[in-house]
């Protein structure tokens, strides 16, 4: 799980576009899937060892940038949630800095062309758990229906914000049609034990 690619060592949740580099070569020995594919080898009860999915939470514009440029050159697919919402604004909800500018859709509809999936991070990067029922629906369904108009490469997955959800939230993601749902910062891989709506991701800020 990333978030910015970014040269600034004060932003927690950035990672320096050389840093980034090295992490990506890294990965070179290993098999680097997409989400879709990554779930269909989860499904399948296979082995997930050295099978990698790469997600990005947030649409910075940084991602453009910076990220895009290096996936096409390793040629690795990528996964990145959206706050549908926010599209071509700023991070209001970032404690950092809430002036990182975001893509706007055409950015991502050239994302789109160099294997970039695309999910929910809902429309306004609510934290969920702190949600009636009825914003939460509207936060999923909306953000959802979005992507879906805007995007072609669009997967029913989501993006917990900040990683906030519980059994309540969990049962409204899927009522909502999800497939899956990703949580944040666990040192812990996936299996076939893993509960699609509880993905455990390796937060690399």
């Amino acid at each position: 799980m990333y978030h910015s690619i970014a040269d600034n060592p004060r932003d927690p949740h950035a990672i320096s576009p050389d840093e980034f580099r090295k992490h990506m070569q890294a990965l070179r020995s290993k098999q680097v899937v997409s989400l879709e594919q990554g779930l269909e080898v989860l499904r399948s009860g296979r082995s997930l060892h050295n099978v990698y999915v790469i997600t990005f939470d947030d649409a910075y514009l940084d991602f453009y940038l910076n990220a895009l440029p290096v996936f096409r050159e390793f040629g690795y697919p990528v996964t990145m949630f959206v706050p549908v919402g926010l599209v071509g604004g700023s991070s209001a909800w970032d404690s950092y800095d809430k002036s990182k500018p975001l893509m706007n859709w055409r950015q991502m509809e050239e994302c789109e062309k160099h294997q970039v999936l695309f999910g929910s991070h809902t429309v306004n990067h609510v934290r969920l758990t702190e949600c009636a029922d009825d914003v939460i629906m509207e936060e999923l369904s909306l953000s959802l229906k979005m992507l879906r108009d805007r995007l072609e490469n669009v997967l029913p997955a989501l993006a917990y914000p900040g990683g906030y959800q519980d059994s309540r939230v969990r049962t409204l993601v899927r009522s909502a049609g999800y497939d899956c749902a990703l949580g944040a910062a666990s040192r812990w891989g996936n299996g076939p034990e893993s509960d699609l709506f509880q993905l455990r991701r390796e937060r690399f800020t």
